[in-house]
């Protein structure tokens, strides 16, 4: 699945399938005991013992050390949900982090997860601590480490866009429809509209995805960057800002530019 989206993570995969340690999603949401994955165990806990230290979600496991040759250890050890004050707080533990694609993408993904877990407990929001063993930047990405804190200090710096809020009432399903949608235009199954999206059951939080989700289908399988412009546009000015700084035709496709 997730070669569809980044090849090199084949790189990755001992037999080019499967992946192990870096398979985040797979540790924490997999069922494990009684068809409970941890996370759904965790937030058992915490919804009967508000104040317990035992809300941790490991990923990293001992046996990933047994082969020297193992091309994908986990760089994430695991994540702490701690419920203080009415708030839940998480706390990241990596064993290493890559400072240009891994920081980006791992803060994104587990701050979802942790408003993804506050929802399930009834929660506000605390605060996210992201703690690093050994940071590092690659050779080959340094130079474009170095444009990137150009441009943050310089005058051009990119604009800032608020991120709504995920939906009070996302659950499982909620999930489980939005990975069913993932699925079709993954497999190319059909192509979506931008109305056929707005007319799904998904709030348009979750539209948001499914929208991007169609245009990554529109890359991969009609091979275009000619995006449907109608698609394009039904993106938040933020994500459609992003499309643009990826695709530069795309700010002619939908019209002139992000709002």
């Amino acid at each position: 699945m997730i070669g569809y989206y980044s090849t090199s993570m084949h790189a990755s995969s001992a037999d080019g399938i499967r992946l192990g340690g870096s398979a985040y999603g797979h540790s924490l949401f997999s069922p494990i005991r009684g068809g409970k994955s941890q996370f759904d165990q965790v937030v058992k806990l915490l919804l009967n013992e508000a104040d317990s230290k035992r809300g941790y979600l490991p990923v990293f496991e001992a046996k990933e050390l047994a082969d020297l040759d193992n091309p994908d250890v986990a760089c994430l050890a695991g994540l702490h949900l701690l419920l203080r004050d009415g708030r839940l707080h998480m706390v990241c533990n990596m064993r290493a982090n890559d400072l240009d694609c891994g920081l980006l993408s791992d803060v994104f993904s587990f701050t979802m997860i942790h408003e993804y877990a506050a929802i399930q407990l009834g929660l506000e929001l605390g605060t996210y601590t992201h703690t690093i063993g050994s940071a590092h930047v690659n050779d080959s990405d340094a130079e474009r480490v170095e444009r990137v804190l150009a441009e943050a200090d310089s005058r051009s710096a990119p604009p800032s866009f608020p991120f709504p809020e995920m939906p009070r009432d996302t659950d499982g399903s909620t999930i489980a429809d939005v990975l069913h949608h993932e699925h079709v235009l993954r497999t190319n199954y059909r192509r979506y509209t931008a109305e056929r999206i707005a007319g799904l059951d998904l709030d348009p939080y979750w539209q948001q995805a499914v929208l991007l989700f169609e245009l990554y289908r529109q890359i991969q399988h009609d091979q275009t960057t000619a995006f449907d412009p109608d698609v394009l546009a039904a993106l938040d000015p933020g994500l459609r800002w992003l499309m643009e700084r990826k695709w530069p035709v795309c700010a002619a496709t939908s019209g002139g530019g992000s709002e």
